[in-house]
């Protein structure tokens, strides 16, 4: 049955996808979250342990603001396909990526990818980018997508690309992923 022993190396990674569902969000949530969903699923197919936040989360009427994240799947939960979104709020970039080390960092795989998808700058460019210094030093890879907006090329330059429409949206995910997985590989 075994011809002979050997290692053999897994992928040992977790990645989480964090889409912006800001207001500016609105026409465009439903093809984002479809294809935040089949890149779930392709990813969980693979090996990999996938989570998928919205930022900012819902609507929190008592304080009458809304809240910075909305997991949609969580790490070790099996992907489904209630991943559907609404739009409304700001961009909590920064506490977005916060809460989603904070999620990762327990995880026993070795390797951690975020990548953010939006279309805009967030509430706080300097906050964001003290996340993003903290997720480096942390031994997080960071990628982003930019929707329209060239936003995402300041904040991860070299890590990042620029879609104009959203049909180019799973292409690009797939393609940077798929650049990513392979550069460790």
């Amino acid at each position: 049955m075994f011809r002979q022993r050997g290692e053999r190396h897994g992928i040992n990674t977790a990645a989480h996808i964090l889409l912006d569902s800001s207001g500016s969000m609105s026409g465009c949530m439903t093809l984002a979250s479809t294809a935040c969903h089949a890149t779930a699923s392709a990813l969980a197919a693979c090996g990999v342990n996938v989570g998928l936040t919205a930022f900012p989360g819902h609507y929190l009427t008592a304080q009458a603001n809304w809240a910075s994240v909305s997991p949609l799947i969580r790490h070790g939960q099996r992907v489904h396909p209630k991943v559907n979104v609404t739009s409304g709020g700001g961009t909590p970039l920064a506490e977005s990526l916060w809460w989603t080390m904070q999620t990762m960092l327990p995880l026993p795989e070795s390797r951690k990818l975020i990548l953010i998808i939006t279309d805009g700058d967030p509430d706080s460019g300097v906050q964001a980018e003290e996340a993003l210094v903290g997720a480096a030093r942390a031994g997080f890879e960071v990628y982003g997508i930019g929707i329209i907006s060239a936003a995402i090329l300041s904040l991860l330059p070299g890590n990042s690309l620029v879609i104009s429409s959203m049909g180019e949206l799973a292409p690009a995910m797939f393609t940077l992923l798929q650049k990513a997985m392979l550069r460790r590989a």
